[in-house]
């Protein structure tokens, strides 16, 4: 029997709602993973105190299982006085609370909020969004950084072993390809991108602005150039070092461990946990870098990864990342 008109609209209608939810499904499905595949949690603070309790505690597991078996480290002895090889911690005195910053893992967000978290008395100029990037870090590093009070080595350690501390995250080849895109797609590093292309070009291939360093050059100089990313050499560069050289977890006992995954909810919590006033609140990342990933990490050869991997091993275990 053939439907009329009414009928067929009917249908139609119901055929295309039932069209969109099984959009909304895969779409959700997809955007629960990043570009790796690997599963990630909701940032909306789904998860209980215990809950998030119980994730931290396994995230400090993990940290420290890795560091038992590590051969090398500095201790919090030395760190106290040598005090320059931990100058990504910033203290709030006010909160009792430290916080090492890992460029590229949404420390602008949380630098501009350290300056309403501390009380600071221009903070509104300071952390207001149209003040340009590198004078807001340059201001907050002047002004937060522990290294900056020229402590003694007994009031160093006092502070460290006594405050809440805590650090965020972040998958090590996503942070890789977020510093690749920021600082040399934009060309904000000219200086530094015409130095690489000068080692793997014919100098009349090299243009004066710096401009083109592509990915492979990039990941090249990363790998062959990996040791001068260590305090202990004047080369270093905060964009790609490691977690361990950054923040020394092994020596210094985080209370709270982030992840850019989540940044939302443990920003949340972790403010919570630090008492800080209730308006204060951190945003989930927008970025669209995880969607990106493999269109850069496919451009690698096998050995290429492998030497990526092996270099970043100890971030990828100690945080619990998928290569």
């Amino acid at each position: 029997m053939l439907l009329r008109n009414n009928e067929k609209h009917v249908l139609i209608v119901l055929l295309f709602i039932l069209l969109m939810c099984c959009i909304i499904v895969y779409d959700k499905s997809y955007s629960d993973q990043d570009s790796d595949g690997r599963e990630l949690r909701s940032t909306t603070g789904n998860l209980s105190n215990d809950e998030w309790d119980k994730e931290q505690t396994h995230r400090r597991s993990a940290v420290r299982d890795v560091c038992s078996n590590l051969d090398r480290f500095y201790s919090l002895d030395t760190l106290s006085h040598n005090q320059w090889l931990i100058d990504h911690l910033l203290v709030d005195v006010k909160h009792k609370a430290l916080y090492c910053y890992i460029p590229k893992v949404a420390c602008t967000s949380w630098k501009r909020l350290w300056f309403y978290l501390t009380g600071y008395p221009n903070a509104e100029y300071a952390s207001d969004p149209p003040l340009p990037r590198r004078i807001m870090h340059s201001i907050a590093g002047e002004i937060f950084k522990l290294s900056n009070k020229r402590l003694q080595p007994r009031q160093f350690k006092h502070i460290v072993q006594t405050y809440k501390k805590f650090l965020i995250v972040r998958h090590p080849f996503e942070r890789l390809v977020s510093a690749y895109r920021d600082k040399f797609e934009s060309n904000k590093f000219d200086g530094l991108a015409r130095k690489i292309m000068l080692l793997y070009r014919n100098s009349s291939q090299v243009p004066e602005d710096g401009s083109g360093l592509s990915f492979l050059e990039f990941i090249q100089y990363v790998t062959e150039y990996f040791g001068m990313f260590s305090y202990t050499s004047p080369g270093a560069d905060e964009h790609w070092r490691s977690y361990g050289d950054l923040c020394h977890p092994c020596a210094i006992q985080y209370d709270y461990i982030g992840k850019y995954e989540s940044l939302a909810e443990d920003s949340s919590h972790i403010l919570r946990s630090l008492q800080a006033p209730d308006h204060l609140h951190l945003n989930g990342s927008s970025t669209k870098t995880s969607l990106l990933v493999d269109t850069y990490m496919n451009q690698l050869s096998s050995r290429q990864r492998q030497k990526l991997e092996f270099l970043y091993q100890t971030d990828f275990k100690m945080f619990l990342y998928n290569h």
